[in-house]
């Protein structure tokens, strides 16, 4: 995190399961959650811009084959914001 190392928060949330079960799901998603500019309403950073980023891993132990390229292909990037 180099100069940025005490700027912000992290939360991270960890979920592990088959590729069945998520496919069950609709969707992936990340959301923001209460972090240190909550506590400080008078740094008035309530408004500002802020990056998210998701982090996939998929495994698949004893499998010889691609995986990496058609969920690649598969993937689309959807931003949404609700107010």
């Amino acid at each position: 995190l180099g100069t940025f190392r005490d700027r912000g928060s992290l939360h991270a949330d960890f979920w592990s399961g088959s590729a069945a079960d998520l496919a069950e799901r609709d969707a992936i998603g990340v959301f923001p959650v209460g972090g240190w500019w909550k506590e400080k309403p008078y740094l008035e950073r309530v408004d500002a811009l802020a990056r998210y980023a998701l982090i996939v891993t998929i495994r698949a132990p004893g499998v010889d084959v691609d995986i990496f390229t058609p969920v690649e292909a598969a993937l689309t990037v959807e931003t949404s914001v609700e107010t």
